[in-house]
């Protein structure tokens, strides 16, 4: 048996085990459920799967957020000498759409 924590009128992770955080409303609910708690939103009355597949765009921004922090340096080494203006523009073109793949998520 597993439970559903609804907390602030968010679905907010499950388990075994009753939640017992004063505010916390815990939901029966099944083992199929539970494995793919992420695929799943709280309406407000029930449990029902996410048709905007919130869980898996946010999981996407983090992907692409941490590619441009991860290639922010791109720059330093571009200043630096270390890459050809032909190489500093694909760099440049790639940290673009993954900004503007991060806007058409949000």
């Amino acid at each position: 048996m597993y439970y559903a924590f609804i907390n602030n009128g968010k679905l907010d992770g499950c388990g075994q085990c009753r939640q017992l955080t004063q505010g916390v409303q815990n939901i029966e609910i099944s083992d199929e459920i539970a494995e793919h708690i992420q695929e799943y939103i709280w309406d407000g009355e029930k449990i029902i799967e996410d048709s905007n597949h919130t869980y898996q765009k946010q999981q996407r921004i983090a992907e692409l957020k941490q590619l441009l922090a991860d290639s922010d340096y791109w720059g330093q080494k571009y200043l630096d000498g270390e890459y050809t203006e032909e190489e500093w523009e694909a760099k440049k073109a790639q940290r673009k759409a993954w900004r503007e793949e991060i806007r058409g998520l949000e």
